[in-house]
């Protein structure tokens, strides 16, 4: 289980900077905390939706993810 700390929708203005709130991995066979991968594009600079994916693989080869947005306005 991939657990995202804080907002799954995360509002800023633009040029405010992006704090990542975290994450949380649950996984019965293995310690995951520090395997998680974070697949982001979030430019603050520029209006627009950003989506981050957050993804980990245990060694069973299972693999669990989850998603958060960004959404920067003026």
């Amino acid at each position: 289980l991939l657990h995202l700390s804080g907002e799954i929708d995360i509002y800023l203005k633009v040029g405010e900077k992006y704090s990542e709130p975290g994450w949380m991995v649950v996984d019965s066979y293995d310690e995951l905390h520090d395997k998680v991968q974070v697949d982001s594009n979030v430019d603050t600079s520029r209006v627009g939706e950003y989506v981050i994916t957050y993804y980990v693989v245990n060694s069973r080869g299972v693999t669990t993810s989850a998603t958060r947005i960004v959404h920067v306005t003026n």
